[in-house]
């Protein structure tokens, strides 16, 4: 601040100047320990002309106050809750977030292998309409040499429909299965695929089903879905909050007592060029310790945050143990739903065998006159039957494999997904 007057005095004139400068700095250790310290100079000039004299002051000073809460606002734990509930919430945003990730790829997976069952389907429903049409062809060349009467071209013609109307039946399923996927894959209207059939161009893994039926206890599944759910550790870093707010209404609760401190040191600089006063320098100092206490009466308030954030505690371990139950039962549901899955698919694999077998039996058989096109008719759909419930129980029992990494918890580190984000490596630490 500077500030310059000028006074007329007759035929002489005053001219005084102010200089004034202040700064300072203030803060909170994690103590709860708060500190102002300031600095101002005064910098003062006249000039007289009516006597020959000059008038100079300068003066300094520092200023020291410190407060040290010894109940209420002290500790390192109560002073930092905010920085260690914010820590909090960014681990709660970084689960969630991984959690989307991790159920948003087990559905896109699940839905993919339902596409790849349903182009399974389609394939044999492809291939049963060719076999169709080639028995047609023979019933009627033996009709024309008298080997089989008009039912049996009848018989054969009727299988031919039925063939097509499930080969039809097959593509709808193909393309309900692609729309969910595109869903899943989030392809809109303006995209390029968006009105495109999605084509399956993997194969199919090989599956070690005895491997499966001989993999992991369910229990030790279990143990680790506890450690890498993102829905636990978002609970674990909600129960740390409701910790860290608990330890602030408790504090809250405390009466004021303060310790304060203040000291201040001046220094003043004068000089006069009169004929009356000579130059003078002086400093002085000065120090104050105190205490400031304060102790509400009732203090309801307080008391009923404090209430509050225990009730607050309570529900959030009521609901760890909730979400621990569930997992438990999630768990346990994906791997009876996997080990189902394996077991149809056993079964699928040595039915279809025996029903091939039996096929081209029937269909010697039938060359050789012994049997009729209704009974091969009858053969072939069973082997329709068996093939369709072949290709889709691999696929559900991939689906279900995957299912149960995400029931886990451990589908995306199983994936090597570059996702940028993991999940919290355990609870959130309040100390």
């Amino acid at each position: 601040e500077i500030a310059q007057e000028v006074t007329p005095t007759g035929p002489s004139t005053a001219e005084t100047s102010t200089l004034e400068i202040e700064t300072g700095i203030g803060g909170k250790l994690p103590t709860g320990l708060t500190y102002d310290l300031s600095f101002k100079r005064s910098d003062f000039d006249q000039d007289v002309n009516v006597v020959g004299g000059d008038n100079s002051t300068k003066e300094d000073r520092v200023a020291l106050a410190v407060t040290q809460p010894l109940l209420r606002g002290a500790g390192i734990r109560v002073n930092r809750a905010e920085i260690r509930k914010a820590e909090a919430g960014l681990a709660i945003s970084e689960a969630e977030l991984h959690l989307l990730q991790q159920n948003t790829v087990a559905d896109a997976i699940g839905t993919y292998w339902q596409l790849v069952g349903a182009y399974a389907a389609l394939r044999v429903r492809e291939s049963a309409v060719h076999t169709a049409e080639q028995l047609l062809n023979e019933t009627q060349e033996r009709n024309d040499l008298g080997a089989s009467s008009e039912l049996d071209v009848l018989t054969a013609q009727s299988a031919v429909a039925r063939r097509q109307n499930d080969l039809i039946d097959a593509f709808a399923d193909v393309g309900l299965a692609s729309d969910r996927l595109k869903q899943a894959l989030n392809l809109r209207d303006g995209d390029l695929l968006a009105r495109a059939i999605v084509l399956p161009t993997s194969e199919r893994p090989e599956v070690d089903l005895e491997g499966l039926q001989n993999g992991e206890p369910v229990d030790e599944r279990v143990r680790r879905a506890l450690e890498r759910r993102p829905e636990l550790h978002v609970k674990d870093a909600q129960q740390a909050i409701a910790v860290l707010t608990l330890r602030q209404r408790r504090n809250a609760r405390y009466p004021l007592l303060d310790l304060t401190g203040r000291y201040v040191e001046v220094d003043s600089d004068s000089d006069f060029s009169g004929l009356l006063v000579g130059d003078s320098s002086a400093g002085s100092d000065s120090w104050s310790v105190g205490l400031k206490a304060s102790v509400p009466i009732g203090n309801r308030r307080a008391r009923a945050e404090y209430r509050i954030a225990e009730r607050q505690f309570d529900q959030i371990q009521l609901e760890c143990d909730e979400i621990r139950s569930l997992i438990d039962e999630d768990v346990r549901r994906a791997s009876r739903q996997m080990a189902k899955s394996a077991v149809l698919v056993e079964n699928a694999r040595k039915t279809v065998t025996l029903e091939q077998a039996r096929f081209k039996a029937e269909q010697e058989r039938f060359l050789f006159g012994d049997s009729t096109a209704f009974h091969l008719i009858q053969v072939q759909d069973d082997l329709i039957s068996e093939e369709t419930r072949l290709a889709l129980s691999e696929t559900q029992l991939l689906a279900a494999m995957a299912d149960l990494q995400r029931a886990e918890g451990t589908l995306l580190s199983d994936l090597e997904s570059d996702t940028g984000i993991g999940a919290v490596d355990g609870p959130v630490n309040v100390e």
